[in-house]
């Protein structure tokens, strides 16, 4: 019998640290930038079910931001600082996009 948490068990516990265990870390690979191999990583983490994992989510944010996708890079470190407001770095990151976000919206593609 797995012992209980508030809305999880210890079998869907394990299979989360699994799941995280079993990929290369999108981190890593963003760090490397190597976006290819970060996006399929952050595809297969959701795949595993961590779409609600923090890493996984300030790493997708990170992604959007590496591959030029301003506004939801923004958006997503926006959601993100809501959810976590200790994190430091990720509001470094939103800061750095809030101040360019005046440059984005003059250089609209037609």
């Amino acid at each position: 019998m797995w012992k209980r948490f508030p809305g999880k068990t210890m079998r869907s516990c394990k299979n989360r640290i699994d799941a995280k265990s079993s990929s290369i870390p999108p981190e890593k690979l963003l760090n490397e930038d190597d976006v290819d191999k970060a996006r399929a990583s952050l595809d297969e983490a959701k795949e595993k079910g961590l779409s609600a994992d923090r890493e996984l989510e300030f790493n997708e944010a990170v992604y959007l931001e590496k591959t030029g996708e301003w506004q939801k890079a923004y958006d997503a470190f926006s959601q993100y600082c809501s959810r976590y407001p200790e994190d430091e770095k990720a509001s470094r990151e939103l800061s750095f996009l809030e101040s360019r976000k005046k440059p984005w919206r003059k250089h609209r593609p037609i």
